[in-house]
């Protein structure tokens, strides 16, 4: 079993990434509230760059570690109107992003959605998760995702244990811990199963974020 690996975009100008140092990425996820480049060149980038080198694109207005957007809701809730018959997939957390949430579905963009939990704190309680997990699926999204703050092997063991559900419950998803075990629980979870793995090109979005290139040596190593 292999996994796709996905690298945040959120530095400078996307003009500044070397496309050939990201061959090994599937995936890119582009912050549009940290980049300098304006909306519609970010579209531009997408369909002229990224999609004709072969990238599937995921898109975000937070911010890491949610901080405070620079882009206002109304023009936040225009722009995801905006992508919805691009062929891009919209990260939304559930708790913070509720009303875009929403939005998003009534656009159409459904199909495309990943319905997100992010914890910057801990890892929630087993019940606690299940409960987010079931309201995740409820929506129904395109991809299911929890990211979390790792820091002993009980909360690693109640993250896997959610892997396992979605796994069994046959809901595609991506479990991404953070923090202490981050860089060995992404591997372990894309060997599980998660749709992709998160991994840095330079600086990181979260903590625990190994690099493309380790990444992309792991994953070498464990498909031959």
């Amino acid at each position: 079993m292999t996994f796709q690996i996905c690298v945040p975009l959120f530095q400078g100008s996307l003009a500044d990434y070397d496309l050939e140092l990201l061959e090994e990425a599937d995936l890119c996820e582009i912050y549009v509230d940290m980049l300098n480049d304006s909306q519609d060149a970010i579209k531009r980038y997408i369909e002229t760059k990224l999609i004709p080198a072969g990238k599937r694109v995921i898109l975000t207005m937070r911010r890491p570690q949610f901080a405070e957007q620079r882009i206002a809701k109304q023009e936040r809730l225009a722009f995801i109107a905006s992508v919805a018959r691009m062929d891009v997939m919209f990260d939304l957390d559930i708790e913070r992003e509720q009303e875009e949430l929403s939005h998003a579905v009534n656009c159409g963009l459904g199909k495309k959605l990943i319905a997100s939990y992010h914890n910057y704190v801990q890892t929630p309680s087993y019940d606690e998760l299940s409960k987010i997990r079931s309201e995740i699926a409820a929506l129904p999204p395109a991809i299911c995702k929890v990211s979390t703050v790792v820091q002993t092997e009980h909360d690693m063991r109640r993250l896997t244990k959610i892997a396992l559900d979605c796994l069994e419950a046959e809901i595609p998803w991506v479990v991404s811990p953070m923090s202490r075990f981050g860089k060995q629980g992404r591997i372990m979870m894309g060997l599980l199963g998660s749709a992709w793995v998160y991994a840095r090109h330079g600086l990181g979005t979260a903590d625990g974020q190994m690099s493309l290139d380790d990444c992309a040596s792991i994953r070498a190593a464990v498909s031959r």
